[in-house]
């Protein structure tokens, strides 16, 4: 019997500032998709829920006190309306509190905009099927873009919202830093459709990290990298890390993802 562990996966983190809680998004490559909860203080890692199809995790947000998710998915198994959606849960869960049928993949997703209202991002309309939460919705585009869904969308501006400086775009990609305590991090946020053939994702990172005096430590094609607590975090190769800052050579493995695999979980909320 073959086993439902993947050989290769690829993990996103949404992190706020104010929040010491990330989630980490775990995606087969089979479409399933995990949501994992992790404690920045605690190094927990606690298995949320599964889902199976996909998760667009730049047009994905958590909320300010990291008790809410805004996600896009789809599941190309299904027909109609529910085949692509936009849903709000809690964390670290996929089962929806609003839930927003689309039936295609134009636009979708969400950003929060406050704590008490969140984007729904979107040019063509979509289906608000069940809404339970207390969140006001605002429906539309940032800053009346019509064709970006993934970058400008949603990911960049969540970037911007959470301290990134914008560096401005090269011809190869578009640049952020962020610096901690004279250490530096740069991200290079990249889209090739080219690459996609060649086994890549058609968007993905690359994170250079910096010591202060301007050397470079660190160089991964990675998603995420970020500073908490004098200590930077990162995601490589299905794992989660983190070092000190005053002693990178002490590199800590939090959590190997490889080793979950797809199951069904049940979630009651109270």
């Amino acid at each position: 019997m073959k086993s439902g562990k993947p050989k290769n996966i690829k993990l996103h983190i949404l992190s706020r500032p104010s929040s010491k809680k990330a989630l980490i998004i775990v995606k087969h490559p089979k479409l399933k998709t995990g949501f994992f909860g992790f404690d920045f203080s605690t190094h927990e890692v606690v298995e949320g829920q599964w889902l199976n199809g996909k998760v667009y995790e730049r047009r994905s947000d958590l909320s300010h006190d990291g008790k809410y998710i805004i996600y896009f998915a789809a599941k190309f198994h299904l027909q109609g309306k529910n085949m692509a959606f936009t849903a709000l849960s809690r964390f670290p869960y996929f089962k929806a509190v609003d839930y927003h049928a689309k039936g295609h993949t134009w636009n979708g997703g969400g950003l929060f905009l406050s704590e008490t209202e969140y984007l729904l991002n979107e040019t063509y309309s979509s289906d608000e099927v069940t809404k339970n939460s207390l969140f006001k919705i605002k429906k539309g585009k940032l800053n009346n873009l019509t064709a970006d869904e993934e970058t400008e969308g949603i990911y960049y501006p969540r970037l911007r919202r959470d301290g990134w400086k914008d560096e401005g775009e090269t011809e190869e990609f578009q640049l952020f830093t962020f610096s901690y305590k004279d250490w530096t991090i740069r991200k290079e946020c990249r889209c090739n459709f080219d690459e996609k053939k060649q086994g890549k994702s058609m968007h993905y990172d690359i994170n250079e990290l910096y010591n202060p005096k301007k050397e470079l430590v660190m160089r991964i094609e990675s998603d995420w990298m970020e500073f908490r607590n004098d200590k930077v975090y990162w995601a490589d190769g299905g794992k989660i890390y983190c070092a000190p800052l005053n002693a990178f050579d002490k590199k800590e493995e939090i959590m190997d993802l490889l080793k979950f695999g797809f199951k069904s979980i049940t979630v009651n909320y109270d």
